[in-house]
């Protein structure tokens, strides 16, 4: 009886390391590089400053880190309601985060650039202190010009959709 039980330890001990040795997200002949070079390049061109529209000295600031492969947006630096938004590639889907100032991480994928937009619809929210609590659900980012964007939010409260102002951005000289 002993030895069977330490064959089946052994044998989970061996399962949980074959799983551990595996290599998370897509197989590398599922990943388009044009298409992740379209979706990356689309965010990498808004580094800079972007000073909102009818709302002087509030800005929003992009740069790209980590070598390329992060965009990360500061929205209202150095304000107390400071938030980010972090964008990154997973296969060929662009991902964004957004660092809230409810307190809550809302997760959500763009698939593709149509029309000068990109569509970020929800995948998850992190940290929701309750069902019914406010998150950001979706955003679209439309490139009006090379000097002018918007942002339009959507939000989500106890299953009902709420609007959300819509961020006229220039970029700042």
């Amino acid at each position: 009886m002993k030895r069977i039980a330490l064959l089946c330890i052994a044998s989970l001990l061996s399962l949980a390391s074959c799983q551990s040795a595996a290599t998370p997200g897509p197989a590398p002949d599922l990943r388009d590089a044009a298409k992740r070079t379209q979706l990356m390049e689309a965010v990498q061109r808004l580094e800079g400053r972007w000073e909102m529209v009818g709302a002087p000295g509030t800005f929003i600031d992009f740069s790209t880190i980590a070598k390329g492969s992060v965009v990360r947006e500061v929205m209202f630096p150095g304000a107390e309601e400071e938030m980010v938004n972090m964008y990154t590639l997973d296969g060929n889907t662009l991902m964004m985060t957004h660092y809230c100032a409810a307190g809550n991480q809302p997760v959500m994928r763009a698939t593709q650039i149509k029309n000068d937009e990109i569509v970020f619809e929800p995948v998850r929210v992190q940290d929701l202190e309750s069902p019914e609590a406010h998150y950001m659900s979706d955003m679209t980012l439309t490139f009006v010009s090379e000097n002018e964007i918007t942002e339009s939010w959507r939000g989500m409260a106890a299953g009902a959709v709420s609007e959300m102002p819509v961020f006229q951005l220039k970029r700042v000289p």
